[in-house]
């Protein structure tokens, strides 16, 4: 399907995946992800490009992975992520990472999930990936931004947390969202809270 690139992917609540072509503004593919247990609708919750291909992977709130193949049809991949995911990360055409809450690593490689001796702590709300510097970075509930090497899965980054408000009283932990402030430079991470507030870390 050649659409010269001004493609759009949605996913909604009811399990509703959808291809927009742009430039003519009309859905040119569609379907519908229901539970392999019991066919029930189930909510889309992240979706993800690989790469420069026609390929996206999809996360639903079962815990399953789905791929979106050349925007013609949609494959569910073997397993589950148990307790759900907090995001998907591109790390290049063949793989991709998923952490659950519970800082789980799993890779998509080879049509399977693969799990990661990597743990990379609790609380897990966000995370965010960089495939140029094969770095994670993760953050959540009191649970400071941290980044992992990917390739030597050893943290080399924890923040702290801010200090103390005008009362004296501890600022409570809870970051919701994690980008870098460059694909090709994790060096500078910006992180939002639960409370309307944008931090940025030098990591350097």
């Amino acid at each position: 399907m050649n659409l010269d690139g001004r493609v759009a992917v949605t996913g909604d609540d009811l399990g509703q995946i959808k291809v927009i072509d742009v430039g003519n503004c009309k859905v040119v593919f569609q379907a519908s992800i229901s539970s392999r247990d019991d066919q029930r609708k189930v909510a889309i919750t992240h979706l993800c490009s690989r790469g420069a291909s026609d390929n996206f992977v999809i996360c639903t709130s079962d815990g399953a992975v789905h791929q979106l193949l050349n925007f013609r049809d949609v494959a569910t991949v073997p397993g589950n992520l148990k307790g759900g995911t907090v995001g998907i990360g591109e790390l290049d055409e063949r793989r991709a990472l998923f952490c659950s809450p519970a800082g789980e690593v799993f890779f998509l490689q080879d049509e399977k999930l693969i799990p990661s001796s990597m743990k990379v702590g609790n609380n897990v709300q966000c995370m965010q990936t960089s495939r140029h510097e094969r770095i994670l970075s993760v953050a959540g509930k009191e649970h400071e931004l941290e980044l992992w090497d990917l390739q030597h899965e050893k943290s080399t980054f924890r923040a702290k947390n801010v200090a103390s408000d005008e009362l004296g009283l501890r600022v409570p932990v809870d970051n919701r969202c994690i980008a870098f402030a460059s694909e090709k430079d994790t060096r500078i991470v910006a992180v939002g809270t639960g409370l309307g507030r944008l931090r940025l870390y030098d990591t350097r």
